[in-house]
């Protein structure tokens, strides 16, 4: 029994010890802004969210669904944040019992939905 103990407390010993490895080795922004790769950190993270949000989709979905809620975003401008059709990202919205809201507030809500339609429709 007293071996065995022994061996497990061993085996967490040399986990731990990969995991403050692994911890040391993690990448820090300012590591790419002194190598050049970048002009600052904001542009390091900035680099990291896009691509994060391309290889995850999902999390482009949940964001657009939680800016379209929390700020004043049309609904044609969180569809294409999503990467969702129009008609898609509004039977989301239903299907999660958000509200749609549906047409401009105002002439300036409307040139935005139509700038946000000319970017997501081809010529």
């Amino acid at each position: 029994m007293e071996a065995r103990r022994r061996g497990f407390y061993a085996i967490l010993e040399i986990d731990a010890h990969q995991h403050v490895r692994q911890a040391n080795t993690m990448l820090q922004p300012q590591t790419l802004v002194n190598a050049r790769l970048y002009p600052n950190r904001d542009a390091v993270i900035q680099d990291a969210l896009r691509s994060l949000l391309q290889e995850k989709p999902q999390l482009r979905v949940e964001l657009a669904l939680y800016r379209y809620q929390t700020e004043d975003m049309s609904l044609a401008k969180a569809a294409h944040l999503a990467g969702l059709s129009f008609d898609s990202f509004k039977a989301l919205l239903v299907q999660r019992g958000i509200q749609p809201r549906l047409g401009p507030a105002d002439e300036q809500d409307a040139r935005q939905e139509i700038a946000a339609l000319d970017q997501i429709l081809p010529d």
